[in-house]
């Protein structure tokens, strides 16, 4: 089992982060137009996946519960850089559009690695788990299995940022 490992950053730092992704469908986005709302980004590649099903349930499940799905964007970012070559390229695809007709939210895909530049400089391999404010920037990450404590701070982190929304 992976260990997790967490990094905490303050609330007023950093700039808004953004990257070029690709859709399901072959477009391209940037990740600064999903910006707007608390964000909660996974970076997984294949065998991360699974990692952090438990936060995945969990802020769904909040959600729910609070009626507030749509105050909160999931992004999912499938790193596929790996993959990015004929015929592995086709495999992938197939396989990211199933997952995300599965997952019933758009995937994305970094084929080129974007996120592990600067200045995300994310891991990769595993599961990343990153919070970003409602400019896009970073307010807590943590990479592996997360702990329940830090799936916990990943909750309390989006509580805050939905509370600093509603009482500016």
């Amino acid at each position: 089992m992976p260990i997790a490992s967490v990094v905490l950053i303050s609330l007023i730092s950093g700039a808004p982060l953004d990257a070029a992704v690709s859709t399901t469908r072959g477009g391209e986005v940037r990740l600064r137009s999903l910006w707007g709302k608390p964000c909660v980004l996974f970076y997984e590649d294949r065998e991360g996946a699974s990692l952090n099903q438990g936060l995945k349930k969990a802020l769904f499940s909040k959600g729910k519960q609070e009626r507030k799905l749509d105050a909160v964007k999931v992004v999912a970012v499938a790193n596929l850089k790996a993959f990015a070559w004929y015929p592995a390229r086709t495999f992938a695809e197939a396989a990211i559009v199933s997952a995300e007709q599965k997952a019933g939210i758009p995937l994305y895909a970094d084929w080129t690695g974007a996120l592990l530049a600067a200045p995300w400089s994310l891991p990769s391999s595993g599961s990343t788990v990153v919070v970003l404010d409602p400019r896009g920037a970073e307010v807590w990450r943590g990479t592996g299995d997360l702990s329940e404590a830090d799936q916990a701070k990943v909750l309390s982190a989006v509580e805050s940022l939905l509370a600093s929304a509603s009482n500016p």
